[in-house]
């Protein structure tokens, strides 16, 4: 059971930081759980989604993505369909610098996962490894193999990752992957900030706040 205490004393302190959790859970999650069935992760009799035309394992990958992408969607629809009082073409430009931001962060996120991060079965789940654009000469791995063969050869440790593709190469992949992911998140928090504050104008301009 939850305890009352704790969930009070963590919730957002102020009425506008409750909306800001509520409309990122919503924009985030609550959009992706509605196209489950269109996204392919609720199978639905008579309807096959356009995923079941991949691999199970780039699925698994692609789908978490396209979730995020019709939130994103979403929250676009949500500040270019407002009625906003003023600052409209201000509001606008914004809008389109942070999602133009966020959507080449995302890009260059997902080419460096494909690259980069190799997921591998262990123990009846899948973990995803970062590694590096090549291993390096003394790697005990025969040059011919995958690197999913070397890495179920090597064993998950991450000293002996690093020591098929160098201690330096992994950290500065894993550095990349982390701040691009931090760019799109920030990003998503901004154009979430940007309908918050779309409807706080919209609510100071009512004829009855007046």
């Amino acid at each position: 059971m939850s305890n009352p205490e704790i969930e009070l004393r963590y919730a957002p302190p102020t009425h506008a930081a409750r909306r800001f959790v509520r409309l990122a859970a919503g924009f985030g999650v609550g959009v992706g759980l509605g196209l489950a069935p269109l996204l392919g992760k609720v199978r639905v009799p008579g309807f096959s989604a356009l995923i079941s035309l991949f691999p199970p394992g780039l699925g698994a990958v692609v789908i978490p993505l396209a979730a995020f992408l019709m939130g994103v969607v979403a929250v676009a629809a949500q500040i270019f369909g407002s009625a906003v009082p003023r600052g409209r073409k201000r509001l606008f430009a914004t809008t389109r610098k942070v999602i133009a931001i966020l959507l080449l962060a995302l890009l260059l996120l997902i080419v460096l996962y494909f690259l980069v991060v190799v997921r591998v079965e262990a123990q009846g789940e899948t973990v995803p490894v970062v590694v590096g654009f090549a291993r390096l000469p003394a790697c005990g791995c025969a040059a011919a193999i995958s690197d999913l063969q070397c890495i179920e050869e090597l064993s998950l440790r991450p000293s002996a990752i690093e020591s098929c593709w160098g201690t330096r190469q992994v950290r500065l992949c894993e550095l990349a992957l982390g701040l691009l992911y931090l760019t799109v998140m920030t990003s998503f928090g901004a154009l979430i900030g940007i309908v918050l504050g779309v409807e706080q104008q919209a609510a100071r301009a009512a004829p009855g706040r007046r």
